[in-house]
């Protein structure tokens, strides 16, 4: 055994030992006795066979032979001439030096190693002083090579001639057919002064004929001179043919018989020449013939002639090792011819690297330093035993330190690497020393086991369990069902040896805790503990510790309990927007539905809304709101980028609790949020609900958002295509034909559009058409008509958009509408407004409309007045009046006159009565900034019939909320003068009629003004009064009317006394400006009470009802209009249809299978929440309806439909 090698033991080698991963090797041994001279560098041709190598402990090709020097270490040079384990192989080989007449010296051959590569170095072998070595062992091709490094390559004829041979003196040889065969070295330098020639030959016939010929085996030409070797013909010996002018011949002194090989060496001195045959010399001559053997360049021709040579035979027989090198001894060449006729070496048999008896190594004894003794644990060590090798331990201990009583090794059993030594029969706890014994046996002799290194794990001999820190886990709770708990086990005397833990109980099997380092051998050990997949809920993990004595933690285990949440929350209901639906506004609400968590509870939602791209280089725009609460009963406004809505959390239902979020306009969002604003195109949202646990449920949405506007175009008039804003026709209930279309828009234009985008266009929603009609110079509001729309077409490609959320090219709807009252004769204009599904309103297209007969055309005596009123005016205004002043006959009376007269005739129908002071309602007054005359010389921004007898005017200011009347003013007279006298005398008396006396006139007023003079006043009777009744609940909401009225009309009325001039004039300047304001916040609400008072009145008297809700249409200028229209509580049979008007207006649905709609409910109640149930009707059954209303107008909301569900 040997140590050697730090860190490890091994079997010794045998002495000398090239290198232990070879196997075997053998001694070569050389007889140079009968030399006189050392050989150096001498190329030894080492002939190998089944009787001289083992070929079963090599490699196929011999890859792993080595040779060395006598030393055993020293790597020689060789070449493998030839590799065949079938039979015989050829190596040469390059001893730096054979002694002087030695029959001793030797070198080493190794092999027997799977795993080497080839370390042959051909070059290495044939240096510097040879210029050419040709084994001539190719057995294909036309090139015969050169082992030397000068590439002296040769060139056959052809690859059959000559032809290769098997047999060789060494190795393969070539075959020369005596007639044309030769190969060729062209342009060759061998430059040796002097030099030498060798080759092997054997004739296979030598010419007899009558004539001297020669058999050549070698030409040489430079220039006129060439010189070869040959066999003569005439006398069978070698000849050296020599020609420089004149020819010069030398011929062996042996004769040469055929069939028989010989070695030809030819050396050249600097005297003369010498030939050898089979190492033996052949005798001199003074010839010098190799003072220079080619000059720069020459041909070499071995086998045959060369051009310009006397004719004569070719060589007939095999050529073998030719060489070309520096001069050589005669002990040189005699030993070469013993080695190449392999008689020189001698091989010994096989030896092998290692030696198959058992080493053995007995340690130290080593000291525990414990003085009450140790408890031994475990032993431990490296070792490696390859196939047929085996390594054995034993470990004893003792109390001495000399070992003494120690049981003897021979009694001990062998100790497995990792065995705890404690039960072993030569190791007993308490024993303060230690010694072990290490054995390593094989049983081939080339292989050997390797032993790196031996641990023996002891500690102090004690009986207390290690102490245990845990550290909590955290989070808590944690999401981790297989959670994973760490902590440190300290053990103060010995080691510990390993950590366990159980769940929820003591009771049970205990599972291993990893060592944070590998293995448990410290006298502190960082620990991990992972438990197996834990339902949710809460657990408590138990740890205890053992040393490497034995003890065990048995009460008092380690502990933490902590609660386990691997489960996601409740999945997110999001509310809206909703998915795939359309929006114009940068900053929508997200609203969704409060979700849960069964264990942990939640944490937090965070909202996530992905922008689309704006190009390359720009910010994403993507922004992220994060730890928004899971409750709360108050918005939260406080941070500048956001605000947070509860909605039903202050109630215990809990499925009533909604979240929403919108943004704010700020500088603290970052640069790439896009301050929190969404881009136009597809937008992703996402809500995440994140709980104590760290689990995390999403729900994510596409919202697109398209704020470009649609464009209405009208395309045809019956069935006159459009090209003016006026059109004429003779029918009453002409067809609208026009057409929407919503363009593309927002996105990244530099990305390609597809169905996906970037761009979006949310299609036509609706058209609204409005119906006004021309009176005086003023148009009244006739009809509103609302056109649903659904499914749009693509402009690209003219088909329909089957799924609206892609996004193609534009989207377009034709659309047609039919007046579906019959309109008088006179001018109307069409307004079309036109909104996409995104709420984007269009601008108005509009045109006038007017309704005629043939016979109604304006009267010469009318055209000529109108041309002369209108010399007058600029051009450009003559044909703009001309138009319409020709084409409004016949004319009704405005809305204002008609209002004027009616309030007039009801003040002078009071007068005649009561000869009190009235006070009526009108909605002219007040705005009557703008005053006119007419030929009758009334005013018409007062209230008078055409007498001029009756003036009424009431000015009111209504506080906040209208729940307090601020001013009154009523006055009436049979004329304008004698009115404003009248007024004026009233006033200056204290206004007798008025002040503290409202009530007064509010009771002297006709029905419908009482009612809501009666309404707003303070004290409203409760008698019995019916209508008393139903406005109670306003009239208890309504404040005192000001006392300090009087003042107010007493101002004024002063200020009529002293205008002179124009009455009309002056006298409707004057209310204007003082009244403005007071009547204009005061019709707003009237308005209001009176269509509240009216809904509600309508329960006890429809007519009644519907008369107040009228006068609150009088306070308002804006139309009746359609919102929220809704189909709800569908079953097979039925349907309820509702929706919302802005004022009490009456209702009614068309319904019926197709949009012709021949089915209608309706009802005459003026209310603003109108709901139908449709009976009798198909199931699975698709219906199409429209709702209308009407009270000021008719207001109409088409195209739409729902279908039953099946049965």
């Amino acid at each position: 055994m040997t140590t050697s090698t730090a860190g490890q033991a091994t079997l010794a080698a045998t002495s000398s030992w090239y290198n232990t991963s070879w196997a075997y090797r053998r001694k070569i041994t050389f007889d140079n006795s009968a030399q006189a001279e050392n050989l150096t560098n001498f190329p030894v041709l080492v002939k190998l066979d089944s009787t001289r190598i083992n070929y079963s402990n090599t490699q196929d090709s011999g890859q792993d032979i080595r040779f060395t020097d006598s030393d055993g270490t020293t790597l020689l040079s060789y070449e493998i001439e030839k590799w065949d384990e079938t039979g015989t192989s050829w190596v040469w080989v390059k001893v730096p030096q054979i002694d002087i007449n030695s029959s001793t010296d030797y070198i080493y051959l190794y092999y027997g190693n799977t795993s080497a590569t080839d370390g042959q170095t051909a070059t290495s072998v044939w240096d510097s002083n040879y210029q050419l070595v040709q084994h001539l062992k190719e057995t294909s091709g036309t090139t015969t090579s050169d082992s030397t490094s000068n590439s002296n390559n040769g060139t056959k004829v052809s690859a059959t001639e000559p032809n290769p041979a098997t047999s060789g003196q060494v190795d393969g040889a070539q075959d020369f057919d005596g007639n044309n065969d030769y190969l060729e070295k062209t342009n060759a330098s061998f430059a040796q002064t002097p030099g030498a020639v060798s080759l092997w030959f054997k004739a296979d016939t030598i010419n007899t004929e009558g004539v001297d010929t020669y058999q050549k085996m070698t030409l040489m030409q430079y220039g006129d001179i060439y010189w070869g070797f040959q066999i003569s013909s005439s006398t069978n010996k070698i000849q050296y043919h020599y020609y420089d002018g004149a020819i010069r011949d030398w011929y062996s002194n042996s004769t040469i018989s055929t069939g028989q090989w010989y070695k030809l060496d030819v050396v050249s001195t600097v005297s003369g020449s010498e030939m050898f045959l089979n190492g033996a010399s052949q005798g001199a001559s003074s010839l010098t013939l190799f003072n220079n053997i080619c000059g720069s360049t020459c041909n070499l021709d071995i086998g045959g002639k060369i051009a310009g040579y006397p004719s004569g035979d070719s060589f007939d027989g095999l050529i073998d090792e030719i060489r070309i090198s520096n001069t050589r001894s005669a002990a040189w060449i005699a030993a070469s011819y013993k080695s190449e006729a392999d008689t020189f070496n001698t091989f010994a048999s096989e030896e092998q690297v290692y030696s198959t008896t058992p080493g053995t190594l007995t340690s130290s004894i080593f000291d525990s330093e414990f003085s009450a003794g140790a408890a031994w644990g475990t032993l431990t060590y490296n070792a490696t035993t390859p196939s047929n090798t085996s390594v054995s331990v034993k470990a004893r201990t003792s109390n001495s330190s000399s070992m003494t009583g120690a049981t003897a090794f021979s009694s001990c059993t062998a100790i497995t690497s990792g065995a705890d030594i404690s039960s072993n029969s030569c190791v007993t706890d308490s024993h303060r020393y230690i010694q072990y014994q290490l054995s390593l046996a094989n049983t081939d002799s080339v292989s050997t086991p390797t032993f790196q290194d031996i641990s023996i794990a002891f500690s102090a001999y004690d009986t207390t369990p290690p102490s245990i820190s845990l550290t909590a886990l955290t989070p808590d709770p944690n999401s981790d069902s297989t959670p994973t708990l760490s902590g440190t086990a300290t053990e103060s005397i010995g080691t510990v040896s390993n950590v366990q833990f159980q769940m929820d109980s003591t009771s049970g099997s205990w599972t291993a805790c990893t060592a944070s380092d590998g293995s448990f051998n410290s006298a502190s050990e960082a620990f991990s503990c992972t438990s197996a997949t834990l339902t949710d809920g809460s657990h408590t993990m138990y740890v205890r510790a053992t040393d490497s004595n034995g003890n065990t933690t048995s009460s008092s285990y380690a502990s933490d309990s902590f609660t386990i949440d691997a489960t996601t929350p409740v999945s997110i209901d999001l509310d809206s927007p909703g998915d795939n639906s359309y929006t114009n506004s940068e900053r929508p609400t997200f609203k969704w539905k409060a979700t849960t968590d069964a264990t942990a509870g939640l944490s937090k939602y965070v909202l996530e809304v992905d922008n689309p791209s704006a190009g390359s280089g720009q910010a994403s725009g993507d922004f992220t709101i994060d730890n928004i609460p899971t409750s709360g009963t108050t918005d939260i406004t406080s941070n500048n980028k956001y605000v947070i809505h509860f909605d039903g959390f202050s109630d215990s239902d809990s499925t009533n609790n909604y979240i929403s979020v919108y943004t704010r306009s700020t500088s603290d969002w970052g640069s790439s949020e896009n301050d929190g604003k969404l881009r136009e195109g597809r937008v992703s949202w996402k809500v995440k609900a994140v709980d104590n646990a760290g689990n995390e449920t999403s729900s994510s949405r596409t919202l697109l958002v398209d704020r470009n506007s649609s464009k209405v175009e009208l395309t045809q008039i019956n069935d006159v295509p459009f090209s003016s804003t006026n059109f004429s026709t003779t029918d009453k209930t002409p067809t609208v034909f026009g057409k929407i279309t919503d363009s593309l828009s927002g996105g990244d234009s530099s990305q390609t559009q597809d169905e996906n985008g970037p761009k979006i266009a949310s299609s036509p929603k609706q058209v609204d058409i409005k119906v006004e009609k021309k009176e005086g110079l003023t148009y009244k509001l006739h009809t509103l008509y609302t056109i649903n729309m659904d499914k749009p077409w693509y402009t690209c490609d003219g088909k329909e958009v089957s799924d609206n959320s892609k996004q193609k090219c534009d989207k377009y709807l034709p659309f047609e509408y039919t007046l579906k009252d019959t309109l008088d004769l006179g001018t109307y204009k069409i307004t079309l407004t036109g909104k996409d599904k995104a709420d984007n309103s269009s601008s108005e297209t509009s045109f006038t409309l007017n309704i005629t007969t043939l016979s109604q055309i304006i009267t010469p005596e009318e055209k000529k007045t109108i041309e002369e009123e209108m010399k007058e005016l600029p051009k450009e205004e003559q044909e703009k009046v001309k138009e319409e002043l020709e084409i409004t006959k016949p004319v009704e009376p405005s809305a204002l006159e008609k209002a004027g007269e009616k309030v007039a005739q009801t003040s002078k129908n009071i007068l005649n009565t009561t000869g009190n002071f009235i006070s009526s309602i009108f909605s002219g007054i007040g705005q009557g900034v703008k005053f006119a005359v007419d030929t009758t010389g009334k005013a018409l921004a007062f209230v008078g019939d055409k007498t001029g007898q009756a003036l009424a005017f009431v000015g009111q200011g209504i506080g906040s909320g209208a729940n307090a009347v601020g001013q009154g003013l009523a006055f009436a007279g049979e004329k304008i003068g004698q009115g404003i006298s009248n007024a004026g005398k009233a006033a200056s008396n204290g206004a007798v009629a008025i002040g503290d006396g409202y009530n007064q006139l509010a009771n002297n007023a006709p029905g419908v003004t009482k009612t809501i003079l009666t309404g707003i006043g303070n004290g409203v009777s409760t008698t019995g009064n019916t209508i008393a009744n139903v406005s109670n609940s306003i009239a208890s909401t309504t404040s005192t009317v000001a006392q300090n009225t009087s003042r107010t009309v007493e101002n004024i009325a002063n200020t009529l006394a002293k205008t002179t001039g124009d009455i009309a004039q002056k006298t409707g300047s004057t209310i204007a400006q003082a009244t403005q304001n007071t009547v204009n916040a005061t019709k707003e609400g009237l308005a209001n009470i009176a269509f509240s008072l009216g809904e509600k009145t309508q329960g006890v008297s429809d007519s009644l009802g519907y008369s107040i809700v009228q006068i609150g249409y009088l306070f308002v200028n804006e139309p009746t209009k359609i919102s929220d229209v809704k189909v709800e509580a569908l079953t097979p049979t039925s349907a309820k249809i509702s929706w919302v008007t802005n004022r009490p207006a009456n209702g009614k649905v068309n319904y019926g299978l197709d949009e012709t709609y021949p089915l209608d409910i309706q009802s005459e109640k003026r209310i603003t929440n109108h709901e139908f149930t449709l009976t009798n009707l198909k199931p699975d059954t698709q219906y199409y309806f429209e709702v209308m209303s009407h009270n000021k107008n008719y207001v109409y909301d088409a195209n739409r439909k729902f279908k039953t569900p099946t049965k």
